[in-house]
């Protein structure tokens, strides 16, 4: 476990520290999620969104929208398909999503995206930034360049601050940020990705 990673120590101030997650007691009550209103879910396409999108539409008092940078799904034949089935259930149930072509860090073309989701779906209540770009490749690695691990590094920081400055003025509720659990224990060529 994470109490025994040696990257999970610290020595401040003459003490030591070791990082631990201790479960939340039964007891203890979740926040409220917005609603009514609409979601925004970046990387809305891919397999984290599409799994939490039943309970992000809080039983179809939210309206989804989802963005990726092609407003469809894509990658690999087997895993598209299975993403692709998702979001049909999710069309099958009743769940009320709409999916958009958007590069958050792009400022137009987001905050274009974020007009026409105001005007179609009503207005924007939670954003849950889900967005990213897992590239696998190594920093040190001499085929890599400082600008593609920018690139990848962008998607999620200034996608956030985008998202931030561009909805300061709508009624949210709820701004959730979704990273990988290799931002706490570490993998090798995925720095820019958590």
């Amino acid at each position: 476990g994470l109490e025994r990673d040696p990257r999970a120590i610290a020595w401040r101030g003459g003490q030591r520290l070791i990082r631990c997650f201790e479960p939340l007691s039964s007891g203890t009550t979740p926040a409220p999620w917005p609603s009514p209103g609409g979601c925004v879910v970046s990387g809305g396409t891919g397999g984290l969104a599409l799994m939490l999108a039943e309970t992000l539409a809080a039983e179809g008092r939210v309206a989804l929208a989802l963005l990726s940078r092609s407003g469809r799904v894509t990658g690999e034949a087997h895993d598209t398909a299975l993403r692709q089935q998702k979001l049909d259930a999710l069309h099958a149930a009743g769940v009320r999503l709409k999916l958009y072509a958007c590069d958050v860090t792009d400022r137009a073309s987001l905050a274009a995206t974020l007009a026409r989701i105001r005007q179609e779906l009503g207005p924007i209540t939670a954003v849950v930034h889900n967005a990213g770009v897992p590239d696998g490749a190594f920093l040190a690695n001499s085929e890599r360049s400082v600008t593609a691990y920018a690139e990848g590094l962008a998607t999620k920081v200034t996608g956030t601050c985008l998202l931030d400055e561009l909805t300061a003025g709508d009624p949210l509720q709820a701004f959730g940020l979704a990273g990988a659990l290799t931002a706490l224990t570490s993998a090798p060529g995925h720095a820019a990705y958590t």
